[in-house]
Formats: C-alpha cells, structure tokens, sequence
C-alpha cells in the first residue's frame, strides 16, 4: 500500500445534481440528496432518500456536509488486478452514486475495513484499481433520513413536571424518565 494520498475522484458541488447510496442490506433505505438552484449563483439540498418523510425538516447543513464528505475520494493506492472479494468490493457494503449537472455519473464502491480500522477499501465501478479512504466516507454513506433531520431545542418549565416521554416517529425510539426534584 502506498503512503502517498492520490486524488481519485472528485466531484465541483457547482456540478454536483445528487448523491444516491444503496447498501448491501436490501431492507436498508436509499437515501439521495439533490442540489437544487435557489438562483444562478447560490444553491441548496433537499432529501429525497426513498426513507423521506413528508411531515419532516430536513437540515441543509446537515446535508451540505454529507455532501462535502462524498463528493470527493482523496487514498491511498492499494493495488490493482487483484480478486475484489478479498476488499469487500466484489459486493460493496455501500455504492454511492454521484450524478452531474450534464448527465456524467460516477460509482464509488466502498468496502471492508482495513485491519487498522481507521479506512475502507474502495474503488470505482467497472475498476480494477482498490484503494484504501478514510472510515469516514463508509460512516456518512451510511446516513437514513433520521440523520438529516433538524434538531429541535425545546423551551420547557420543568418545575411542573412528574414524566418525560419522547417518542421519534421515524424510528420508533420511545423514552420514558421520571423527574426528580432536588
């Protein structure tokens, strides 16, 4: 494995029309980010992940990172010719698809984990080439709608309170927890 970092692929966000990711895991969601035009200079996100919920706000800076992360694959050349399956790339955990502006799609197959853990084997569709990126692209590639959402701040009086319960609809995580008053 070479030390040197080479750049192989990288994606303009100016070029940039969505992001797809399918998992291995046929049950998973797909999620899909988009750019859409807010006029001729300035651009923003929407989610339209097949997991979307209507009712839901989805954060664009939440997005604008996911996309910073996965539009572009600086690694480290591992090696060429060589039996996919031994990366996990013979059947990739994660395809990210990125689609641009002029039609020009790409397919970043990510990988297992190197042994170090600290990276995942990747390389590009219909390629032969592997290389190892950082663990991070396989975390974001990862992400459901849930992870997009909008984080909420709630201004309670907690002095009236005997029960909190939250319940999150898109994943049906419910807590309960009783107030103790000191």
């Amino acid at each position: 494995e070479s030390e040197e970092q080479v750049s192989v692929l990288s994606v303009s966000t100016n070029e940039l029309k969505s992001i797809s990711v399918v998992m291995k895991d046929p049950d998973m969601p797909h999620p899909k980010v988009s750019r859409i035009s807010t006029d001729n200079v300035s651009y923003d996100y929407v989610y339209e992940g097949d997991d979307k919920d209507p009712t839901a706000s989805y954060s664009t800076d939440k997005m604008s990172t996911y996309v910073s992360v996965l539009v572009s694959y600086s690694a480290k050349f591992v090696s060429e010719g060589v039996d996919l399956k031994e990366y996990g790339l013979d059947e990739p955990s994660y395809k990210v698809t990125i689609e641009t502006v002029d039609g020009t799609s790409y397919t970043v197959n990510l990988g297992n984990r190197t042994p170090d853990g600290l990276s995942v084997y990747m390389n590009l569709d219909g390629s032969a080439q592997v290389y190892s990126v950082a663990y991070a692209k396989l975390s974001y590639a990862a992400y459901k709608s849930v992870d997009f959402l909008e984080s909420q701040i709630l201004d309670l009086d907690y002095s009236n309170m005997d029960t909190v319960r939250f319940i999150r609809k898109t994943d049906g995580f419910d807590v309960t927890a009783d107030v103790i008053y000191d």
